[in-house]
């Protein structure tokens, strides 16, 4: 209710109705409505029903705001929190990548760079999620698909932020010593090998595909819009 200053001025604006117009409806002064927008004064009940009556709206949304824009905000918050955290796991990932390759160096062991790896992928796919949002909050709407169109992406994103874990689980076998060329069990599985290799030889073409698939996934998501009469 500490909006409703703001809510009258958008909702009008909406409307594309100037001051003076709502003003002439309302039979008051264009400063009676410049100051319910500003907040110097507050209409009574009677005004605050002939304002929605005016503006096409219901008195809920000159009290509340319009439909919608407390998703908006919730999007927003979402989408700031995702993206301090992300920069802070990039930063964390880059001073973390010096001393695994360090340890690398000296010790010939190759599992810190290989953990490190399963460990930053599902960051990039929470930047994708996060990017899709934020996408969204800019107005990029998609068609509803199939759903099993969302669920191959769901898939997709699944499949890619695993290629790194057989790597990573065997490297570090290794490198503890509780087994004997760990590091390439998974090279007899068919294709699955392959793309494992494939992504630990391109981590960065890898995890731009998790970024990409997570975020097609999160743009696929049905939104529930509500009904904004």
């Amino acid at each position: 209710m500490r909006d409703i200053g703001k809510n009258i001025r958008e909702i009008r604006q909406r409307k594309n109705l100037t001051q003076d117009q709502l003003a002439q409806r309302l039979f008051v002064t264009r400063q009676t409505i410049s100051n319910y927008e500003t907040g110097r004064s507050r209409p009574d009940i009677e005004t605050l029903l002939a304002l929605a009556r005016e503006l096409g709206c219901a008195p809920d949304h000159l009290l509340y705001g319009p439909p919608g824009r407390e998703e908006r905000r919730a999007a927003w918050l979402q989408v700031t929190a995702g993206a301090v955290a992300l920069a802070a796991l990039a930063a964390a990932g880059m001073v973390l990548r010096r001393q695994a390759l360090a340890w690398q160096a000296l010790h010939y062991q190759p599992w810190p760079t290989a953990l490190l790896g399963a460990v930053l992928v599902p960051a990039w796919l929470l930047a994708g999620v996060v990017l899709a949002k934020a996408l969204r909050l800019c107005g990029l709407s998609l068609t509803r698909p199939e759903k099993r169109v969302r669920q191959a992406f769901a898939v997709l994103a699944l499949v890619l932020g695993l290629l790194n874990l057989p790597w990573a689980a065997a490297a570090a076998l290794d490198g503890l010593g509780l087994t004997a060329g760990a590091a390439g069990w998974f090279s007899g599985i068919p294709l699955y090998g392959a793309a494992v290799r494939l992504a630990a030889r391109f981590p960065a073409l890898h995890r731009g595909l998790c970024l990409a698939a997570a975020a097609a996934w999160e743009l696929l998501r049905p939104c529930k819009e509500k009904n904004a009469q």
